[in-house]
């Protein structure tokens, strides 16, 4: 088992894995770092580190060196699609507390976020996150 691994950034083909906070890793990867999936692992690009839960990849993928990422989580590594990241396994511990506010952006100021509260149990639940992190509420 390793500390860290140097894989390079691919995006997911899918949208189904947009904002999900899960990074895909074949198996010789996650076998080196010593992650399974589920398990948290944080990615360093040029910036700040993501943290991400880890998922597999597609059989075709295996063996290819490659991490799998959204579009969020790539932003919050300060990564793009062929880029070479860092990524090491960490063990995150649970908040004391936990602030969410909603991302007023320029086309929506104002606009009421009725039902938030409904919306935010099925959409971070299990999910690792870290202060400052954005994520998408479908």
């Amino acid at each position: 088992m390793v500390d860290h691994l140097t894989l390079r950034v691919a995006a997911f083909g899918t949208s189904s894995s947009a904002g999900g906070g899960v990074v895909g890793m074949d198996r010789v990867s996650r076998d080196a770092l010593g992650v399974e999936p589920g398990d948290a692992v944080e990615i360093s690009g040029g910036g700040r580190p993501a943290v991400a839960n880890v998922c597999g990849c597609v059989p075709a993928d295996e063996g290819l060196g490659r991490i799998y990422m959204d579009v969020l989580t790539r932003s919050e590594a300060c990564a793009e699609a062929g880029d070479e990241v860092r990524v090491r396994r960490i063990v995150p511990r649970e908040a004391e507390r936990v602030v969410i506010a909603p991302d007023r952006t320029a086309d929506r100021p104002g606009e009421p976020v009725d039902g938030l509260a409904t919306l935010i149990g099925p959409n971070i639940g299990g999910r690792v996150l870290k202060a400052g992190v954005r994520f998408a509420i479908p």
